[in-house]
């Protein structure tokens, strides 16, 4: 064999070599799109070029009637697991067939509403319109035009404060059950009655004093502090403070939580109103863009 022959193969060598080492140089990237309902549930993949790939479908509760891949987010995005059929939602076990989760709320049982008694129940028995985000307790609806994902990116928004943040953490770990109501419709809102925060993104609110927008996660904070305090001081004492009107003829509540919204736009770096009456006009952001919505 010559030296041409021998560098040859030399070169042949290496080339394989490199080839077996460097696998990626042949492979070929495919993206794959998951596309999910109002709930959060996978229901589509498709290609790059839009091309379905797979279909999956469930029945109210859960079950699956076409099914996906393996072990891959399932009802409403939480872990499917093939073998059992159960979906895991990081605090116990949900059977879809039956549609009640396999061991008790790790949160308190209420007796008031009668309904939170059963401990097992998954989404107050109405999957169409809540979902159950941990297995724990209903915390969040999604309704008027406001699907899941969007939801959660709202709540996002308003955690980025941390004095909002450690609100809603209160709300979460107290033994009273608190509803958060997302929708793309009507003003935010805070009903003590049934503990239900009402929360729309898409409004923000036009200031008199420097005409300024106030963002939609200022004014969701607002309402949720308003679902703390009644956690912390009780319904009597919120109900007193919400009429004893101050100087300023707004209640002693409402200023409460003014200065609270206050402070988590300066923790958000947004502007915000300079009292309880700065509000010029509520602008629906979704109908009328504007700077700051």
């Amino acid at each position: 064999m010559n030296r041409a022959s021998v560098a040859a193969l030399h070169l042949i060598s290496l080339m394989l070599i490199c080839g077996a080492l460097s696998p990626n140089v042949y492979a070929q990237t495919i993206v794959t799109y998951v596309h999910t309902d109002a709930l959060g549930t996978p229901v589509a993949e498709s290609d790059a070029s839009g091309n379905l790939m797979a279909e999956s479908f469930y029945d109210p509760y859960g079950s699956v009637l076409v099914a996906g891949s393996d072990d891959q987010p399932g009802f409403t995005g939480q872990v499917s697991d093939a073998q059992t059929g159960l979906n895991y939602m990081q605090q116990r076990y949900y059977e879809p067939a039956l549609g009640i989760f396999l061991s008790v709320d790790p949160v308190t049982a209420y007796d008031n509403p009668a309904s939170q008694f059963n401990r097992y129940r998954y989404a107050n028995n109405n999957p169409y319109k809540f979902v159950d985000p941990d297995g724990r307790i209903v915390s969040y609806a999604y309704i008027n035009g406001v699907n899941q994902h969007a939801g959660r990116m709202h709540m996002a928004a308003v955690a980025m404060s941390p004095l909002a943040r450690d609100e809603l953490r209160r709300l979460e770990e107290s033994p009273h059950l608190y509803t958060i109501v997302i929708s793309g419709t009507g003003l935010p809102s805070y009903n003590q009655n049934n503990r239900t925060v009402y929360l729309n993104p898409n409004i923000a609110l036009l200031t008199k004093e420097k005409g300024v927008l106030q963002p939609s996660p200022v004014n969701s904070s607002h309402e949720i502090s308003h679902a703390a305090q009644h956690d912390r001081t009780g319904s009597i004492r919120l109900t007193q403070d919400l009429r004893q009107l101050e100087a300023n003829g707004v209640s002693r509540e409402e200023n409460r939580a003014n200065s609270f919204e206050k402070k988590v736009g300066e923790e958000l770096e947004v502007p915000t109103r300079e009292n309880y009456g700065d509000v010029n006009r509520v602008i629906d952001c979704k109908k009328t863009p504007m700077t700051g919505c």
